[in-house]
Order: structure tokens, then C-alpha cells, then sequence
């Protein structure tokens, strides 16, 4: 493993100091201490050092979920649980602790895909192109689940992928879905997207402005860019600081650091929404010693959880979703 000591990507300044420290709990791909580190000029929080691009490929494991594709017996389960869990149905298997893990990490707020709205409001007027940047396999997307990503957006629109793992190309191409490696591999006639989607691979980048940058110079006048992250001001990181995802999160957003980089890119904000829900805090109990209390939640406990957080209208969910636009 090489590491790479970098400098600030919003203001380039060196000058940082340390917030917090954890190995990889998640994956446990080694015993190797990463630090975040706070920006002293703009307090943009970023994991420094950091693996290099050649070595950070380590760190993803193979078995990693968004690279690769489904099978058919899984993904029917994956149906009957969703909508179980989704349902006053979910309070009839609180008994039946054997499913606590397959239903509570379904228990979601509801937080409509705002890539399928908007394929929806147009499919009159006009075939949406989709650019959707870190798509993994198409076929799974976090939290939207198999509706919110490439090949379920194929039957209305015009898609496009980005994506590094060669696993997960693979699998588009299958598909007969086009993708890029990387942004740079985009040629300069592929532009005018109607939308173009960051759905929670921002934090994983090199260098978060080359994309705000991209996003400005390849939207459409009357496009959208949906940017969905882990919200580092959200109640899980703000109360248990050891529950980060390193190293393959490069970056430690705040609805705040999106507002300037907006800015600085010149990009308009249309919506922020913040949101959370259980089944983050049930998965992680498992990896996080901080969360270990929340191994014992039942189904009932994760429903009226779930109540709760979705009666919060405050900026400290533990997700983030914001809506540009020029």
C-alpha cells in the first residue's frame, strides 16, 4: 500500500488538523490507521494520507455489492422484504427475530428518486440522457434500490455510465449500456445531459471540484445534477466519530461544503433534504463498537425509529440529497 499526503481540493491549503482516526471496521481489508482531517482555512474534512490510485482498488473488496449484479432468487427476496418491511405488515414478524436482519434494513423513509420523477414529468416531451457517475453494476443503486438505477432507467431514457471497477463495466456491457471509466474518458461531443447523477460516489473521488467542474461544462441548460452522500454533520458522525467508512471515503461532506462548491462552480441550488433511517444503525452495530447497543433492535424498535426520523425536518439526517442546476 502506497499513501499520498494531499493538500485541500476547495482551497489547496496544507494547513489541517486531525478529527479523527479509525482502520477499516467495515470491510476489515487491514489493520492500517487513516486519519480525516479537518481543512484549517475552509474546514473541508478529507481523509489524509490516504491510498494512492493504484493501491485504493485493495480496499474494495470483491464481493463489493454495487459492483456486482444480483441473482434472481436474491433479488425476488429483496422484493417480498421491501415491500414487508414498508408495510403495517412488518409489526406481524417482530416475534420472529431471525428476519430482524433481512427486514430493518428496509424500513425507509420515504424519499422519492428524483431521477424518476423527472423521467416521468418529461416522458412527453422529451427522452431524458442520464449520466449517472460511479453507476456501479446497473442493477442496484443504494437506498433507491434496483428502480433507481441504469437498467430500470433504460425503458424511459437514454443512459450513460461512469465507472471504475472493471467488474462492474463488465456487467453494463452486458447490458448493452455505455460506460466510461472515468469522467477525462468522456468525449467532448457526449454533453447536453438532462441529468447527471452522483448517487453516493462524490465522497469516493480524487478530487471533488473536477467534478462540480464537469457537471458545469456537460449539463444541459435546463438539466439537473443529483448529488446524494453521507451527510458528516449527520447524527451518526457527529455522535459516534468512529463510524466512517475508510479508507474508501475520501471525502466527509456537510451541507455547507456543497454550498460552496456550488458556488465556486457556479451552480444553482434546487433542493437539499437530509434524511435517515434505521437500518444504518442496526448494520453498523455489527462493525462499530460505538453503535454495539443497537444489535438487539427489534423490528419494532426499527419501525418506530423509523417514525421518528422521518418527523425530523432538521439538517442533521445522516444522508444527504441535493438537487443542482444552472
Amino acid at each position: 500500500m502506497a499513501l499520498e499526503k494531499v493538500s485541500c481540493d476547495f482551497c489547496g491549503s496544507t494547513n489541517n488538523i486531525i478529527v479523527a482516526s479509525q482502520t477499516d471496521l467495515l470491510y476489515k481489508t487491514t489493520n492500517e490507521l487513516f486519519h480525516v482531517v479537518k481543512c484549517a482555512d475552509c474546514q473541508l474534512n478529507f481523509t489524509n494520507p490516504r491510498p494512492d490510485k493504484d493501491s485504493i482498488k485493495n480496499f474494495y473488496v470483491q464481493d463489493y455489492s454495487f459492483h456486482n449484479t444480483r441473482n434472481y432468487i436474491k433479488k425476488l427476496f429483496d422484493k417480498i422484504f421491501d415491500l414487508i418491511a414498508n408495510s403495517y405488515f412488518v409489526l406481524i414478524f417482530n416475534p420472529f427475530s431471525i428476519l430482524n436482519p433481512y427486514l430493518i434494513q428496509r424500513i425507509k423513509p420515504k424519499v422519492s428518486d428524483p431521477v424518476l420523477e423527472r423521467i416521468k414529468i418529461f416522458k412527453k416531451i422529451k427522452k431524458q440522457k442520464i449520466l449517472d457517475i460511479g453507476c456501479g453494476s446497473g442493477t442496484n443503486s443504494h437506498f433507491f434500490g434496483a428502480k433507481g438505477c441504469l437498467k430500470y432507467y433504460k425503458k424511459f431514457a437514454n443512459v450513460v455510465g461512469c465507472e471504475l471497477s472493471e467488474t462492474a463495466r463488465s456487467n453494463l456491457n452486458k447490458l448493452n449500456i455505455l460506460c466510461y471509466p472515468s469522467i477525462d474518458k468522456i468525449p467532448i461531443s457526449e454533453n447536453n445531459f438532462d441529468i447527471i447523477r452522483m448517487n453516493w460516489s462524490l465522497e469516493h473521488v480524487d478530487k471533488p471540484s473536477q467534478y462540480f467542474k464537469f457537471i458545469k461544462e456537460h449539463l444541459a441548460k435546463d438539466g439537473m445534477a443529483v448529488i446524494c452522500i453521507p451527510n458528516n454533520e449527520g447524527h451518526v458522525y457527529q455522535n459516534y466519530p468512529d463510524c466512517l467508512e475508510l479508507p474508501i471515503h475520501f471525502y466527509h461532506f456537510s451541507i455547507r461544503d456543497i454550498f460552496k462548491y456550488a458556488e465556486k462552480y457556479g451552480l444553482k441550488i434546487k433542493k437539499v433534504k437530509t434524511f435517515s433511517y434505521p437500518g444504518l444503525y442496526y448494520f453498523s452495530s455489527k462493525f462499530y463498537p460505538s453503535l454495539s447497543h443497537y444489535k438487539n433492535m427489534s423490528i419494532f424498535d426499527a419501525w418506530k425509529m423509523n417514525r421518528t426520523l422521518n418527523k425530523s425536518n432538521s439538517e442533521n439526517g445522516n444522508d444527504l440529497l441535493i438537487i443542482l442546476g444552472l
